[in-house]
């Protein structure tokens, strides 16, 4: 599930897709405040419309406004798995997302998405921690891009921030500097961002080529 009230940056916002404001308002109907800022929702919308005929995985899908995000610009090769622990919003999603046949909603533990992995795209929105790094990378094929959000940018720390994160914040921390991913933080709003991940080749050489391309 989604860890910040996001739901109140959407107000009285316009020109949503139709089935982002449908979530949003199964959202309030079901009195829940927490679901991803829509500049973060505008970001999956964007990074999933430039791919075709893709995996995507959602831990922790709420009442389905991520989900919503990622199905308004998915096209009909591309699939959507969506997990979320909660049986009333897992209820909820699934009647917003019924009737689409590329989008898959389950109601239990993230890992049940395992059995459905290896994805092309990850929103990791709730479930595994996300400084447990080679868990979530065997989520996704190599190339994969995860997707982190509710992290908050160091500047905007509040002081208890900064006593908790005295030596280092875990999940920047644990994928700085891994051979396997490729990482970019993005601000998105002064007091927020999102972390991006994408898997490679852990034997990638200086160049650029994999162990296998540097030796033919």
């Amino acid at each position: 599930m989604t860890r910040q009230a996001g739901l109140p940056g959407y107000g009285a916002l316009q020109g949503l897709p139709d089935l982002v404001a449908r979530a949003v308002e199964c959202t309030r109907r079901l009195g829940y405040d927490k679901a991803c800022i829509p500049e973060v929702g505008r970001l999956l919308h964007l990074l999933v419309s430039t791919r075709r005929g893709i995996r995507v995985g959602e831990t922790g899908t709420a009442c389905g406004v991520g989900a919503a995000w990622i199905v308004s610009a998915l096209d009909p090769a591309s699939t959507l798995t969506t997990v979320e622990l909660e049986p009333e919003r897992s209820a909820a999603a699934a009647h917003l997302f019924a009737g689409i046949p590329n989008v898959r909603t389950l109601n239990g533990d993230w890992s049940l998405i395992r059995d459905h992995a290896p994805f092309d795209v990850l929103f990791v929105d709730g479930g595994p921690l996300k400084s447990d790094c080679d868990v979530l990378l065997g989520l996704v094929a190599l190339g994969g891009l995860l997707i982190f959000d509710d992290l908050t940018p160091p500047h905007a720390w509040t002081e208890d921030q900064r006593r908790r994160f005295a030596d280092g914040d875990p999940v920047r921390s644990a994928w700085r500097d891994r051979p396997d991913c490729v990482c970019l933080e993005v601000m998105l709003t002064p007091a927020s961002s999102v972390l991006l991940v994408t898997r490679v080749d852990a034997n990638r050489n200086a160049t650029g080529k994999s162990g296998q391309e540097a030796a033919d």
